[in-house]
C-alpha cells in the first residue's frame, strides 16, 4: 500500500526516511526542491511520485542511490536537462 503524502507542504524527502519499510511514496504536488536522506533510508523503495515539485537537475544524484527503485515520476518540476548515464555531475 502506498504511502500517499501530495498537496501538503513536504519541502525535504528526509522526513520520511525513518520508514525502513516503505515502498511505494507518492508526493506530488509538495514543496520539494532539494532532494537529500541518509545512505540507510528508503531500502525498499520501488515507486516514487515526486511530480509536480520544485526539483531541478541537482535531484539526479541523490535518486540515483536508491538501488530497488523501478518507477519514478518526476513530471511537471523544473528539470532542463538529464544527466548522462554514470555522470557525478550535477550540473
Amino acid at each position: 500500500m502506498p504511502l500517499a503524502s501530495g498537496d501538503n507542504l513536504l519541502r525535504d524527502m528526509s522526513l520520511l526516511a525513518g520508514l525502513p519499510n516503505l515502498r511505494d511514496l507518492r508526493a506530488p504536488c509538495n514543496s520539494i526542491a532539494h532532494i537529500s536522506f541518509p545512505p540507510d533510508a528508503f531500502t525498499k523503495l520501488t515507486h516514487l511520485d515526486l511530480s509536480f515539485n520544485g526539483l531541478d537537475r541537482h535531484c539526479f544524484l541523490p535518486l540515483s542511490t536508491l538501488r530497488r527503485l523501478q518507477t519514478l515520476n518526476l513530471a511537471s518540476n523544473n528539470i532542463d536537462r538529464i544527466p548522462e548515464a554514470g555522470s557525478t555531475q550535477t550540473c
